[in-house]
């Protein structure tokens, strides 16, 4: 009994799930709702502020900016923490950090302390959204791992929406401080949640040396039927990476760096489609001689369609190659981006058109998060997702500065669809096809008898 040796993932693969793990997926999907919610609830609440403090718009963006730069910020510094504190430690102290500071931010009485605050919640948010990431990874067995990953993403939107009918409801009586407030109460819920109920993930206990004890009580949550007495677990890293000292240079090392600028350089350009669609879709629409409602309801037919994109990709990427998944759905995407920049001027059609192109391109965003977690091996993979996403924050900076200036300058609003959202498309085409390479080069390198995989095991 005591030789007996289990591999962590194959153990999880080859049972149901049960209701533990269903459990991680909720909180994993809470965890993302409650991020975008703050995110949503700056832009919810800008005309208030605005308003009320009479501050010109630009003022309100530099605000709006330092919560990216935060988000940004947050995500790359947790690809550095994990190594020093565990994935478990670096959530609830982001959680509390984030949750602080958007209470905080109800009681701001200048742009400086408001911008100040949105910074440090953004760090928050941006530590918080890999680890989300990586535990619904470990905890998913592999036959519905990506889709069950799409589906965590997708809490990102219903963040969005919530906080939108938060607003709705209570702005008008109790001003624009409530939706901070209520913001700031439910991270604080979720990081005790998280203390009590949530482990730290499952590879990562094994890569760490954790007690066989430990890691046998959290399979056991899996399957109480499992004998577990005097076993050793494993599992499963590149040999050649697991020799680097941390997750950063795992990333980064020769045979993962051209992966990584890949996956970057896709997110990034993915992240400029949806800042600029959602940022100025509305205002495009409106100047094109729509209504508010009208272009309101477009934009939101764009993040319906992404929802559904986003779900039918994860679930197709656990039945099939994973870029060749993504490939078809972007170029697909840029073939809509162009239909829906030629029915700009046909709202009878538009909305169809919308919903296509937000199915193709922003469901793939999402998907890029489940494409990341099965890049890297365990001892890579929070600093991968956590890289990808800060980067691709950047991206988020970018799109809606550029789209401005093009507007500025008076070029068509379906000329600005081409530019921001069929180019960069069309650039994650290939980006994608790139990377697909490495990926096989890679699948190559490890079979091969010199650069076999390792086992790291608990004794």
């Amino acid at each position: 009994m005591s030789d007996r040796l289990i591999d962590v993932q194959e153990y999880v693969n080859a049972r149901r799930i049960s209701a533990f793990q269903w459990s991680i997926v909720v909180v994993c999907v809470l965890l993302m709702v409650v991020d975008v919610y703050d995110v949503a609830a700056i832009g919810y609440s800008a005309p208030l502020i605005i308003e009320q403090w009479q501050i010109d718009k630009s003022v309100f963006g530099v605000i709006v900016s330092a919560g990216v730069f935060g988000m940004a910020a947050g995500a790359l510094l947790n690809g550095v923490l994990t190594d020093y504190l565990s994935p478990k430690k670096v959530l609830i102290s982001a959680l509390l950090i984030y949750a602080l500071c958007t209470i905080a931010s109800a009681y701001a009485r200048d742009p400086v302390m408001l911008g100040v605050l949105r910074f440090f919640t953004g760090c928050g948010i941006g530590a918080a959204v890999p680890i989300s990431v990586v535990l619904t990874h470990e905890y998913s067995p592999q036959r519905v791992r990506a889709l069950l990953t799409s589906v965590t993403v997708c809490g990102t939107y219903a963040g969005a929406v919530i906080c939108g009918w938060v607003a709705a409801a209570l702005m008008p009586t109790h001003g624009w401080q409530i939706v901070f407030l209520i913001g700031g109460v439910a991270p604080l819920v979720l990081a005790v949640i998280c203390l009590v109920h949530l482990p730290e993930p499952l590879q990562y206990m094994v890569l760490k040396h954790r007690p066989a004890r430990q890691v046998a009580r959290v399979l056991r949550k899996i399957d109480r039927t499992a004998s577990l007495d005097g076993a050793r677990f494993t599992v499963r890293v590149d040999g050649a990476d697991h020799k680097q000292s941390n997750e950063l240079k795992v990333i980064l090392s020769r045979r993962m760096r051209l992966s990584t600028l890949m996956l970057w350089s896709i997110y990034f350009l993915g992240v400029v489609v949806y800042y600029v669609m959602m940022s100025w879709l509305p205002t495009m629409l409106r100047e094109n001689g729509m209504s508010i409602r009208e272009g309101a309801l477009i934009t939101s037919l764009l993040v319906t369609g992404a929802i559904f994109g986003a779900l039918l990709f994860g679930w197709l990427m656990d039945r099939f190659e994973q870029h060749m998944v993504l490939v078809i759905g972007l170029s697909t995407g840029v073939v809509l981006g162009g239909v829906m920049a030629y029915q700009i001027n046909q709202p009878a059609y538009l909305p169809i058109s919308a919903f296509a192109a937000g199915f193709c391109t922003i469901g793939t965003i999402s998907s890029m998060f489940a494409l990341a977690a099965s890049t890297y091996s365990p001892d890579g993979r929070t600093a991968g997702i956590s890289w990808m996403n800060g980067v691709g924050r950047f991206g988020g900076l970018l799109g809606p500065i550029v789209a401005a200036a093009l507007l500025r300058q008076g070029m068509a609003v379906g000329m600005v669809l081409v530019w921001l959202m069929m180019v960069p498309t069309g650039l994650q085409v290939v980006g994608l096809l790139l990377k697909r390479a490495c990926a096989r080069r890679l699948s190559e390198d490890r079979r091969s008898p010199d650069a076999g995989a390792m086992m790291s095991e608990i004794v």
